[in-house]
């Protein structure tokens, strides 16, 4: 009984402990990532000579401008959530 009424008093509260006990998971992220980088980077090495650069300028300059567009399109919605821009269409547009 005594520990069904502990149980009942804590609830909605953070344990005590919560934060604590994470040092593997944070731990095993790191080696993970690690180990994806080291594997990326040995490809990269291996096959470097064999990519066409140009190509390859080609289709990350297209990836990286498809990024920026989209990371103005949230910075623009955050800030006529934060209510620095008007939310309000332009005039004539549908």
């Amino acid at each position: 009984m005594a520990i069904w009424a502990m149980r009942v008093s804590r609830v909605g509260k953070t344990p005590r402990n919560s934060l604590r006990g994470n040092g593997r998971a944070v731990l095993a992220g790191a080696l993970v990532a690690i180990v994806v980088l080291a594997i990326i980077a040995f490809v990269l090495m291996r096959f470097s000579r064999t990519l066409p650069i140009r190509k390859f300028f080609a289709y990350s300059s297209v990836l990286i401008a498809v990024l920026a567009v989209g990371l103005i399109g949230k910075g623009s919605a955050a800030l006529q959530e934060a209510g620095y821009l008007p939310v309000t269409p332009w005039p004539g547009f549908p």
